[in-house]
């Protein structure tokens, strides 16, 4: 049976698409499940990002003209900080536990 409609997770999947078309060091995108079901939140895991000591999300207003109804929440990381957030080094925001990979580059 397939998965129920998820507008969050949905955006969440064109805001993929898009973000892979202008950022070619793209390497994996997950999307991170908000149980309030307000925002969509994503960790972007990009060759060449700076390396740093802490997470830093952006936040997005949504943009209803470009079909982002949402607020979004991004988390750019280094491959590097990424595995120091793996191996618990380094912390996403509080609540950003389950999660689903919606890319990662071949």
């Amino acid at each position: 049976m397939p998965d129920p409609p998820d507008p969050l997770k949905d955006t969440a999947r064109e805001l993929v698409v898009a973000h892979r078309e202008v950022e070619p060091n793209l390497r994996k995108v997950y999307f991170y499940a908000d149980p309030a079901g307000l925002e969509v939140r994503l960790v972007e895991v990009v060759d060449g990002s700076p390396t740093g000591e802490e997470v830093m999300p952006f936040r997005f207003a949504p943009a209803p003209e470009r079909g982002v109804r949402f607020p979004v929440v991004i988390v750019e990381l280094s491959p590097e900080e990424f595995d120091r957030v793996e191996h618990g080094a380094m912390t996403l925001p509080p609540g950003w536990r389950d999660r689903d990979e919606l890319y990662s580059a071949a």
